[in-house]
């Protein structure tokens, strides 16, 4: 997948950061690749990615979320079968202030309004 590898930095690792890197470059662009220790794995344990990713690597300017999709529930007041977000369908997200977490855990077993349900503590 990588035009050419790269050896890790020399910086420290974080002191919990259990998630596994692969350092390399695609077209020129420095890249790195990361994945979570086996059996940690899900959507939910996903976002666990974001935190010390921002942290280790302040710098970078994309971030893309590859196969960590768990699935959205099709909206009911939706007057098409093919309105909404399918399998295969690429969702792009940003957040409102820098401050704030671009990926939001979600537990589907909640019927909360989005707007009251606390943002988790590692997703910060």
């Amino acid at each position: 997948m990588l035009d050419e590898m790269h050896g890790e930095p020399t910086d420290p690792p974080l002191t919990n950061d259990k998630n596994q890197y692969v350092y390399g470059s695609i077209n020129n662009h420095n890249t790195v690749i990361i994945w979570m220790t086996p059996g940690l794995s899900g959507a939910v344990s996903a976002p666990r990615l974001v935190r010390p990713l921002r942290e280790r690597y302040p710098n970078l300017k994309v971030h893309l979320f590859v196969g960590i999709g768990g699935g959205v529930p099709r909206n009911p007041t939706l007057k098409s079968a093919y309105e909404g977000i399918f399998l295969g369908d690429i969702v792009v997200g940003w957040p409102d202030r820098p401050s704030d977490p671009p990926v939001v855990a979600w537990d589907t077993g909640r019927l909360e309004d989005v707007n009251s349900k606390p943002i988790p503590e590692d997703v910060r």
